[in-house]
């Protein structure tokens, strides 16, 4: 079902996902750079996007679904250390407001778990009654 809570947190998710490389996002000796820069962020981030609206259709599946949310939290944390690591092997520098969509999108991949989760527990109990 398409109207769900954890829908939303998930398209919000992807499309913290898909904004992410074309913000700046950090600032190396006056530098303004961002993810389409490096390729290996942009695609991870894009993967981590693709799976997030992947999951949206997963509807029918939720142990599926959770579990596809949660594997995209993974992959959101490997674009952050991957972030990380090219950022401090550049020397001093500086967020920008495009690294908050990160952390924002593991947020809203981690409420769409938990409410999904919530919903099996309710389907589950309703079954128990039946």
């Amino acid at each position: 079902m398409i109207q769900r809570i954890q829908t939303i947190f998930l398209f919000l998710a992807g499309l913290m996902l898909i904004i992410y490389p074309w913000l700046p996002d950090v600032e190396i000796n006056n530098e303004t750079l961002n993810a389409l820069q490096i390729p290996l962020l942009a695609a991870a981030a894009f993967i981590s996007a693709f799976i997030a609206f992947m999951s949206i259709f997963l509807y029918k599946n939720r142990p599926n679904q959770r579990l596809w949310s949660l594997v995209s939290i993974l992959l959101i944390l490997v674009t952050i250390g991957l972030h990380f690591y090219y950022e401090y092997s550049d020397g001093d520098f500086i967020f920008n407001y495009g690294f908050i969509t990160l952390p924002l999108a593991i947020v809203f991949c981690y409420l769409a778990a938990r409410y999904i989760l919530k919903d099996e527990k309710l389907v589950r109990s309703m079954d128990r009654l039946r």
